[in-house]
């Protein structure tokens, strides 16, 4: 049996006359149950992909999963840990409750929805609007950011998409955020440094920059860039700690200190838990 076979029981006659695996067969080791009526080999793994396929039998209609749920079955890395599956159902449905899942309330238009490998999802752009009405600008910006980038929606797309749905919540909002967006960006970390960078009025820095020496050779591209001041800032995640990264860091950050650039590098806690530092140390060195 495949290690990630999803199974919706029927009853009655049709359990019989099609041969379909029963209820009575599913009890016992070998089966366990995600959602009601929706059994899983007991020995798959239970990522994201396989429980937005669970939910997925659940829906009806013009359902779909939706917002970080759907960039994930694109193939865009938005993720939080332990993120619950995200779904639209039509207004008129009955809200549909599992401490896995998380339900929005809100008719799909035509062409809002596609099916990717079985399973209805929202389209890349509908996907980037509703997440780029978010309530948090730097996660919106982050994730418009990461669709862009992936190519499953432009920016004149979203802008569109927003501009004639301005009576929708949090559409206007979008709109307004539409100019911080860069797809040049490459992790959701560095386009919050790049948010908070600008929400405070310094000057705007150039992502993926690349600094030469004074003999024409490639120093190191940085994360953001201030060429006017030879000022560099970065987002160091886990995988710098890794030997073989630390290692190519510690050159490529030599490279560009004798090329005459100043480096400041932040790691998570000082974009989250310490912004106002974050951008002290970053104005200190703009002087």
């Amino acid at each position: 049996m495949p290690e990630q076979l999803l199974v919706r029981p029927f009853r009655g006659r049709d359990a019989v006359s099609f041969g379909v695996i029963t209820r009575h067969m599913l009890r016992g080791p070998s089966w366990r149950q995600l959602l009601p009526d929706v059994y899983v080999d007991a020995g798959a793994t239970l990522d994201h992909r396989l429980w937005c396929a669970a939910v997925a039998l659940t829906l009806r209609g013009d359902s779909a999963i939706d917002r970080y749920s759907a960039a994930h079955l694109h193939g865009v890395e938005l993720l939080p840990p332990d993120a619950p599956v995200t779904v639209t159902v039509p207004k008129p449905a009955h809200p549909w409750r599992h401490p896995r899942v998380r339900t929005f309330r809100t008719m799909l238009e035509p062409g809002d929805r596609i099916v990717l490998d079985g399973i209805p999802v929202t389209t890349g752009l509908r996907t980037a609007f509703d997440l780029g009405r978010q309530p948090d600008p730097a996660a919106a910006v982050a994730a418009l950011d990461a669709l862009c980038r992936s190519r499953l929606a432009t920016v004149a797309e979203v802008a569109r998409y927003a501009g004639d749905r301005r009576h929708l919540q949090g559409a206007r909002l979008l709109l307004r955020r539409l100019p911080l967006v860069d797809p040049r960006a490459e992790s959701p970390m560095e386009s919050r440094l790049r948010v908070l960078i600008a929400m405070t009025g310094l000057p705007a820095p150039v992502p993926q920059y690349e600094v030469w020496d004074r003999r024409d050779r490639l120093a190191g591209r940085v994360d953001l860039g201030w060429p006017h001041w030879r000022v560099a800032a970065e987002y160091d995640g886990d995988q710098h700690r890794e030997q073989a990264t630390f290692r190519r860091d510690v050159a490529r950050l030599n490279a560009l200190h004798e090329a005459g650039w100043a480096v400041l590098r932040f790691t998570a806690p000082d974009l989250l838990d310490h912004p106002a530092e974050t951008v002290r140390r970053i104005a200190a060195a703009l002087i």
